[in-house]
Parts: C-alpha cells; sequence; structure tokens
C-alpha cells in the first residue's frame, strides 16, 4: 500500500469542498490527473497552503527527505 496516496492525501485534502470526488478515486494516475486540475485553478497562496498540508500530513505518517520532497516536487510540475 502506497501511504503517501491511501494515507496522507485523503487527510491533507479533507478540508476542499472537493474532497469527496478525490475519495472516489481509487488509481494514483487518477488521483494525480483530478489534483493537476484542482491545483491549476488555485492561486499561488492556495497552493501553497495546499502544498502545507500535504507536508504536514505527510511528516505526520513518516514520509520526508527525498520521498517528500519529490512530492513536493511532482505537485509544482501538475501546476506548470
Amino acid at each position: 500500500m502506497n501511504i503517501f496516496w491511501n494515507k496522507a492525501m485523503p487527510v491533507a485534502v479533507a478540508d476542499y469542498d472537493w474532497n469527496e470526488e478525490y475519495s472516489k478515486i481509487r488509481t494514483q494516475k487518477g488521483w494525480k490527473a483530478f489534483l493537476q486540475r484542482k491545483i491549476k485553478k488555485m492561486d499561488r497562496g492556495e497552493f501553497d497552503l495546499f502544498l502545507a498540508a500535504v507536508v504536514m500530513e505527510a511528516a505526520k505518517k513518516q514520509i520526508m527527505g527525498v520521498d517528500l520532497t519529490e512530492k513536493v516536487e511532482m505537485f509544482r510540475e501538475l501546476r506548470k
């Protein structure tokens, strides 16, 4: 099981109004595509808050260092 996608991300996006739609997706490819659509619509401040929520929840799940850096870079790339 992928702890980041299955445990950290559902908690990180729990406060967003699109959380229910996100929770219905079952694949990493689907989550990435969905999140790309959502974060492209965010302004810089919203995106920074989103990343902060992701980082905090990932750290709680013991996802740190290179693994976390890769996820943050992935989200930055999805936003381009």
